[in-house]
C-alpha cells in the first residue's frame, strides 16, 4: 500500500515537472523565415486506409529535384525523394517530431497535432488539441482545394506560413506552421459574433371579405382549415344592456364559476520513414 503511494506521487512529480519544462521550452523557442518556393506541404496517404497525413518535404540541394507537381486545384504530387537516396538533398517531416503550430510567436506543439481531414470535397490542414487542452478550438491551416487519388499539394490558408525553429540562436530542422496572430486573436478572427435573431409572429389567414376592423376583432376564431366566422353586429343599446348585467353582482355567489387561469404560452503508424534532418 505505501509503495503504491509512493509510486502515484512520484508519477505526479514527473508529469509536473514533464509539463513545467514543455511549457518552459515552449517559451525560450523561436522562429526564422525560410525560402518558401523550397518547401512543400504534402496531404500523404496512409497505407491501404483512406487516411491522410501530413508531409513536408525541403529540397535542400539542386542535385536532384525532391517532388514534382500536376494540374491545379487539386494539385497531384509525386515524391520523388522516395526513389532515391535522398540524404543531403531533400529533407522531410512526417509527425510531431518534424513539424508542430506556432502562433504569436508561442510554440503550440504542447497543445495542438496536426491532422489531415476529408471535409467535403476536399482535404483539410487542421490544428487538433489534444490531452488537457481539448476545450481549445480547431484549427484550419490549408486546405487541397480538390480531391485526388495519391499524395496531394495542401495550400496553406491566407495568414498561414512555414518557418523554422530556432534555439538561442541555433537554427534547428523543426518546421512550423506559423501564424502572427495569437491563438486568442485567431479564434475571434474565426468566430464573428452571430447576429441577433428577429423573431417573427406568424401571421394567421383573414378571409379577403373582412374589414380591417372584423379582422382585428379578438372575438374571432379561425381554426386552420376553417373559413373565419365574424360575430352578429350588436347594436349599442344591446351592448350596453350586456355591460350593466356583467356589472350586477347576482344574489347567489355561487352560482358564479370559479376563475380558471390561463395557461402559460410556451412557446495508424506512418508509413514513411523518420525524418533525419540533414546538416547543411
Amino acid at each position: 500500500m505505501k509503495l503504491a503511494r509512493r509510486l502515484t506521487a512520484l508519477a505526479t512529480v514527473v508529469f509536473s515537472t514533464v509539463g513545467t519544462t514543455g511549457s518552459a521550452l515552449a517559451t525560450a523557442f523561436e522562429s526564422s523565415e525560410v525560402e518558401r518556393a523550397d518547401f512543400i506541404a504534402i496531404a500523404a496517404p496512409i497505407g491501404q486506409t483512406n487516411g491522410y497525413q501530413l508531409l513536408l518535404v525541403e529540397q535542400i540541394a539542386d542535385t536532384r529535384p525532391c517532388w514534382t507537381e500536376r494540374g491545379t486545384n487539386p494539385t497531384a504530387v509525386e515524391p520523388l525523394l522516395l526513389d532515391f537516396d535522398f540524404t543531403g538533398i531533400c529533407g522531410r517531416a512526417t509527425d510531431s517530431n518534424g513539424y508542430s503550430i506556432r502562433m504569436g510567436d508561442r510554440d503550440l506543439g504542447m497543445q495542438y497535432s496536426l491532422r489531415v481531414v476529408q471535409r467535403g470535397s476536399e482535404l483539410v490542414l487542421i490544428g487538433l488539441p489534444f490531452g488537457l487542452n481539448r476545450n481549445l478550438p480547431q484549427l484550419e491551416i490549408g486546405r487541397t482545394r480538390g480531391l485526388t487519388s495519391g499524395f496531394t499539394r495542401i495550400y496553406l490558408d491566407p495568414g498561414w506560413r512555414l518557418t523554422r525553429r530556432t534555439y538561442q540562436g541555433r537554427t534547428l530542422g523543426h518546421i512550423y506552421l506559423t501564424h502572427d496572430l495569437t491563438l486568442a486573436e485567431f479564434t475571434q478572427l474565426e468566430t464573428p459574433s452571430q447576429p441577433a435573431t428577429a423573431t417573427t409572429t406568424p401571421e394567421v389567414p383573414v378571409d379577403a371579405t373582412l374589414t380591417l376592423d372584423e379582422a382585428e376583432d379578438p372575438d374571432i376564431t379561425i381554426e386552420f382549415g376553417e373559413t373565419p366566422t365574424v360575430p352578429e353586429a350588436v347594436s349599442d343599446e344591446e351592448l350596453l344592456d350586456e355591460t350593466m348585467l356583467e356589472e350586477t353582482e347576482p344574489d347567489d355567489a355561487s352560482v358564479v364559476p370559479p376563475l380558471q387561469p390561463r395557461e402559460a404560452f410556451r412557446n495508424p503508424p506512418s508509413p514513411l520513414p523518420e525524418l533525419v534532418s540533414p546538416e547543411r
